[in-house]
């Protein structure tokens, strides 16, 4: 008697972000590249699979190619065929800086002028965490570290450490306020969807 070979799913859409990317590491890495990512502002770890990619904008014929490419990579003990893109070079990041858009720099004056901090400015950085290994941050300084980059966006003074620089070349931050939420928003052109924590700083 012959015995039929099934193949069963390693990774469905239903199962918990944060299960997978601890069983699968390389999860986050295919994850990240549908635009699944930052979870934790999105998205939560303890959401499924698809709860946090259609939090993300994912359709389900995007959350179906990530599941078949999850279970293709899984199935081959992680060794993922696509090429990864070779991370900027920090000296590249004055020539593309981490830039604030109009409103986003008027909300960051706004909040300085409040609290009596004008001459402050911000510090813009990359945090461990999320299902890509790290998310965005920002908070209110006085002064920049020996070793940061000083940029001046629309008006106000932004810092950014060097780990963090070559992560944050090319990004623009925007400020959103919706009925629904308001937040600062994260646009990467290196990443295939934008993000944004929707935190304030204080």
């Amino acid at each position: 008697m012959m015995l039929m070979a099934q193949t069963a799913l390693l990774v469905s859409k239903d199962m918990i972000v944060k299960d997978v990317m601890d069983k699968y590491p390389i999860s986050s890495e295919i994850m990240e590249a549908y635009g699944l990512h930052c979870v934790g502002c999105h998205a939560n770890p303890h959401d499924t699979i698809e709860v946090g990619a259609k939090y993300h904008g994912m359709a389900d014929q995007e959350i179906e190619a990530m599941i078949k490419e999850l279970n293709d990579v899984v199935s081959k003990g992680g060794a993922r065929v696509k090429k990864i893109e070779k991370k900027p070079e920090v000296s590249d990041f004055r020539k593309n800086p981490v830039m604030l858009t109009e409103t986003a720099a008027n909300k960051v004056a706004s909040v300085l002028k409040e609290q009596n901090k004008s001459d402050w400015g911000i510090k813009v950085k990359v945090l461990a965490g999320g299902c890509s290994g790290y998310t965005y941050g920002m908070e209110l300084i006085s002064n920049p570290e020996k070793d940061d980059f000083v940029i001046q966006s629309n008006g106000v003074n932004v810092f950014v450490d060097k780990s963090s620089a070559e992560f944050l070349q090319g990004v623009t931050i925007d400020y959103i306020e919706t009925l629904q939420a308001s937040g600062f928003k994260f646009q990467n052109p290196n990443a295939h969807s934008s993000c944004g924590c929707g935190k304030s700083f204080g």
